[in-house]
C-alpha cells in the first residue's frame, strides 16, 4: 500500500503471471423472479459481478473480475454474454471458490445488492442449463439460471482438468 499525497490509499497486488493461458470462461446468465429492491419507485435495475478471492480458498473479501451491464426495470433479467479470463478468476484453478452477486444499480453508484452465491468453474460449467438461488444471509432473492457455461481458448496443459460429472 502507498499514501497518496491528496490523502487516501493505493493498493497494488503484483502476482507471478502463468506460462500458458487457462482460457476464457463464456457465461450466459439470466435472472427469474429477482426480488425487488427499489422499494416504492419502480423496479429494481440488477446486474452480475462475478468475483474471487485473494485471501484463500475458503474465503476473504471479494474482488470484481467481471461486472455485467445493468438492465433497467427488470426482475427477470437477461444479461448480455460474458467472457471472463479464467487465469485472473481463479489462477486456472478450475475448483477455487468463486463468487456471483447480483447488484441493483444506482447512478449515484452506492448498488444494493441483492443477493449472491458461491460455486466454482468446474460447478457452473456442470450447470449450464441449471440454476443457482440467490441468497443473502439465509433469504432467497430470486434464482440465476446458467443458460451457457463453457470454457473456450484454454491450453490443455496448463488448466488443472475439469471434475467430471458422476
Amino acid at each position: 500500500a502507498k499514501k497518496l499525497k491528496r490523502g487516501g490509499l493505493l493498493y497494488a497486488r503484483v502476482t507471478k503471471a502463468p506460462t500458458r493461458s487457462a482460457g476464457k470462461l463464456a457465461l450466459r446468465l439470466h435472472g427469474i423472479k429477482l426480488k425487488n429492491v427499489d422499494g416504492l419507485f419502480g423496479k429494481s435495475d440488477p446486474f452480475f459481478e462475478v468475483r474471487r478471492t485473494y485471501d484463500g480458498a475458503s474465503g476473504g473479501s471479494w474482488t470484481p473480475v467481471y461486472r455485467g451491464k445493468h438492465v433497467k426495470n427488470n426482475l427477470n433479467p437477461k444479461w448480455e454474454p460474458a467472457s471472463i479470463d479464467i487465469n485472473i478468476l481463479c489462477d486456472g484453478d478450475l475448483n477455487r471458490r468463486i463468487q456471483v452477486a447480483v447488484f441493483d444499480h444506482e447512478k449515484n453508484g452506492k448498488h444494493n445488492q441483492m443477493g449472491a452465491f458461491d460455486t466454482t468453474v468446474n460447478d457452473l460449467v456442470r450447470s449450464a442449463g441449471g440454476t443457482f438461488t440467490l441468497t443473502m444471509g439465509s433469504k432467497s432473492f430470486g434464482t440465476i439460471s446458467v443458460d451457457e457455461c463453457k470454457i473456450i481458448g484454454a491450453e490443455t496443459s496448463s488448466v488443472l482438468k475439469p471434475v467430471s460429472a458422476p
